[in-house]
């Protein structure tokens, strides 16, 4: 009996000591900052130093965010001065083509002005939710123009190509996201009629001659198909019809010589030799583009003294991996919390990064912002769940009110210093995540609706993950981390329970 009790007691000390073992490894350090701060959009430095005022008392973070103010220097310097001989700490913001707004050395210099107190660079607002919901231009995509539109549609122009003995100044194919396809060749000439070219499924093809071009900028045939083009520019128009059949509008002339009409032709393609000329065909090339477009553009920075960071909707996982230090997830929308902070969260833990919280808009009209309890409770959760930051956006598209936050919020910011961050009761990052679901690798969804795209490109594929999502947010609550397959990011020893998006 006492062997047996002893043994009993034993083992629920191993339990203790692994416990233990991973509440250490896991916990936030003794001497980890946390920040809670605000943005100011207006265009004063005023404006900005009456709000310091309001919130130095219970804030240690001010976040420039002015589209305006960030031109002026001296500007910047005076808010950051200002911030904090407040007892504040301080961070700019700036978008794309930073170099062009801000002198080279720049940075360091400010770092040796404000030392510790310079916490980062706000830098290249929403560069995931730019990628699933705007019009996004690769500037970095080798020797053409790559450009995806908001929706879905990829454009690859390239520059000075020959096509069949004929060098066009440009040649631009869109890709549909319903499987169809247009080329476009832009050529100086657009006087002549053209050859009507009418590609087949089967690989087949007939020319038509000598079709005029039309005022109206369309030609209609009996069939029903529709060829639109502009003679403005276009030359060549290409459309791909859902039946099949594939119609190709090309001018005669190019050259002021007179040359045999064959040698002016468009070599006939096959359908599938346009298909294999398409970028972005596959989720593994969508996340290179992303990753290596918004490196680009982090790259006037990448030898920053100070950490930079964006705040998004989506995609954090691979802001992290364009070199992002930190991300703030937006808590705002709609959108559902737990899932953002288990989705920025595990980013961040498995590519051992800092994170945060913004909480933004729920309202695209006044008064934009949550009431001041959902705020309050917004951050709350945000700081039991371990964030390194959390920050209140205070932004409005109105010039004359760029100040959105009310007394409501004031005071929800004040208790949450008062009530949370200053009392010893509440522990930083006491809601830890015990359990880890991975999802596909390179997977770019949007996650904020079953229907939501991939990468901006494709439509939802799976619904299955989505359930799972849920079910295990619904197990685990904010004790749960979303995120990825990737082969240097490893979950191995970090979490209690492991979940696969296919597991049953």
């Amino acid at each position: 009996m006492k062997r047996t009790v002893l043994l009993a007691v034993s083992a629920i000390l191993l339990v203790v000591i692994v416990s233990a073992t991973i509440l250490i490894v896991r916990s936030p350090s003794a001497d980890k900052p946390f920040y809670v701060g605000i943005t100011y959009g207006g265009d004063t430095v005023e404006g900005a130093k009456l709000l310091i005022d309001k919130v130095k008392d219970y804030t240690n973070l001010f976040i420039l965010s002015s589209g305006s103010l960030q031109h002026n220097l001296t500007h910047v310097e005076e808010i950051g001065d200002y911030a904090i001989a407040s007892g504040l700490n301080f961070a700019p913001s700036y978008g794309a083509y930073f170099e062009n707004k801000v002198p080279p050395g720049w940075v360091n210099d400010a770092q040796q002005r404000w030392g510790n107190h310079f916490v980062g660079i706000y830098f290249y607002d929403e560069p995931g939710g730019k990628m699933l919901d705007d019009n996004v231009e690769f500037l970095s995509y080798s020797n053409s123009t790559l450009h995806k539109s908001s929706t879905g549609i990829i454009h690859i122009s390239e520059l000075g190509i020959e096509r069949g003995g004929i060098e066009w100044i440009t040649y631009t194919t869109s890709y549909y996201p319903n499987g169809t396809a247009k080329v476009l060749a832009h050529s100086p000439d657009k006087t002549k009629p053209g050859n009507l070219l009418v590609f087949y499924p089967d690989d087949s093809s007939e020319v038509i001659p000598n079709v005029p071009w039309t005022e109206e900028n369309r030609i209609e045939y009996p069939n029903g198909t529709t060829v639109v083009f502009s003679p403005e520019s276009i030359q060549i128009a290409v459309t791909y019809h859902p039946d099949g059949a594939i119609i190709v509008l090309e001018s005669y002339d190019y050259f002021d010589t007179v040359v045999d009409d064959s040698a002016r032709l468009l070599p006939v393609e096959p359908f599938s030799d346009v298909l294999d000329r398409k970028p972005l065909k596959t989720f593994d090339e969508a996340t290179q583009a992303f990753e290596t477009e918004t490196a680009w553009r982090l790259q006037p920075l990448e030898n920053s003294p100070v950490p930079l960071f964006t705040s998004d909707y989506a995609l954090y996982w691979w802001d992290y991996q364009s070199g992002y230090d930190f991300v703030l997830a937006q808590l705002g929308w709609n959108n559902s919390v737990t899932q953002e902070i288990g989705l920025v969260r595990g980013a961040a833990n498995l590519q051992n990064k800092q994170w945060g919280t913004i909480l933004t808009w729920k309202y695209t009209q006044a008064p934009y912002l949550p009431d001041g309890a959902e705020l309050f409770e917004q951050m709350k959760t945000s700081y039991e769940a371990g964030a390194d930051y959390v920050i209140v956006f205070n932004y409005s598209e109105d010039a004359t009110r760029s100040n959105i936050l009310q007394d409501e919020h004031f005071q929800a910011l004040e208790r949450f210093w008062n009530d949370v961050v200053q009392n010893s009761n509440i522990v930083h990052g006491g809601l830890k995540a015990e359990a880890v679901l991975i999802l596909p690798q390179n997977y770019g969804w949007g996650m904020r609706n079953p229907n939501d795209s991939i990468w901006g490109i494709w439509p939802a594929n799976n619904t299955e993950i989505w359930n799972q999502i849920q079910a295990r947010i619904d197990q685990y609550g904010t004790k749960l981390d979303i995120v990825f397959e990737d082969p240097n990011c490893h979950v191995t020893g970090k979490y209690l329970h492991t979940y696969y998006w296919n597991q049953p």
